[in-house]
């Protein structure tokens, strides 16, 4: 289940500032909210979308890795892709 973190974090300097500042894009914030995230897309029975990290991120950044607000987005999108279907 909770397996490590596979995600390059490797930026230029002036983008792993930005990352840093702007979106709390740090190894110590990242791992953890992937796996969290992860595990909250496992739990939840209404949801079934990839988990892999690369797609989990996509959904952390814009919420500046925080799990239950990129949870919401997820579950936003599901919603989105389904009326549009």
């Amino acid at each position: 289940m909770a397996s490590a973190v596979k995600l390059d974090l490797s930026f230029p300097p002036e983008t792993q500032e930005t990352a840093k500042t702007e979106l709390r894009e740090t190894p110590d914030v990242v791992g953890p909210a992937i796996l969290q995230l992860r595990k909250l897309v496992e739990e939840d029975k209404t949801i079934t979308y990839d988990t892999s990290d690369e797609v989990l991120v996509r959904y952390l950044r814009p919420t500046k890795y925080y799990p239950e607000s990129a949870l919401a987005l997820v579950s936003f999108y599901l919603l989105l892709s389904a009326i549009t279907i």
